[in-house]
Order: structure tokens, then C-alpha cells, then sequence
């Protein structure tokens, strides 16, 4: 059986697809990754009140995108199929 052919896989893309179909869940998406680049950064240059502050933004629409039923889902088959994708490799390296 084809890695694209597991139930787990198929459902991830069917999610992926939602998820690059709704504009306003891409977009919240895509400013929690701008959130976690700002917190990053803060934390390098040791600026603590931006940081804190940026931290309070991303948990609060982390908050609000795990609301959706079926990212909490997708993020968990993210998961998964990482965890798959390691082993494979580590039985293909020995």
C-alpha cells in the first residue's frame, strides 16, 4: 500500500484543502506564524514586555483557531504522519 493511499493521509490533504479554501482561517494562520517570528525575535534581542505581549497575541488566537473542530484534527494527523514519515526513514537508513 502507497503512503497516499493511507485513510490518515487522505484525510490530511481533504483537511489541507479546506484550510487553503477558507481565506479567514489561512489568514489567522498565517499572522500565528508572524506572532511566533515577533516572539522570537524579542526573546533574542532580551525585549521582555514585547515578548510577553506578543506571547499573550499568539496563545489568544492559537485559542481561537483550535475552535474549529477540525483543526485541532488536522494538526493531530500532522502529527501522526510525521511520527510515520520518521520511522520509514529510520528503517530505510539501518
Amino acid at each position: 500500500m502507497a503512503i497516499n493511499e493511507l485513510e490518515s493521509v487522505r484525510r490530511l490533504k481533504t483537511l489541507e484543502k479546506y484550510i487553503d479554501s477558507n481565506i479567514e482561517l489561512k489568514n489567522k494562520i498565517e499572522n500565528l506564524l508572524l506572532l511566533q517570528k515577533q516572539m522570537i525575535n524579542c526573546k533574542q534581542l532580551e525585549l521582555v514586555n514585547a515578548y510577553n505581549d506578543y506571547k499573550e497575541q499568539y496563545s489568544n488566537l492559537k485559542e481561537s483557531i483550535l475552535l474549529i473542530p477540525f483543526v485541532e484534527e488536522y494538526l493531530e494527523l500532522l502529527d501522526e504522519n510525521h511520527l510515520m514519515l520518521k520511522n520509514i526513514f529510520k528503517i530505510i537508513e539501518h
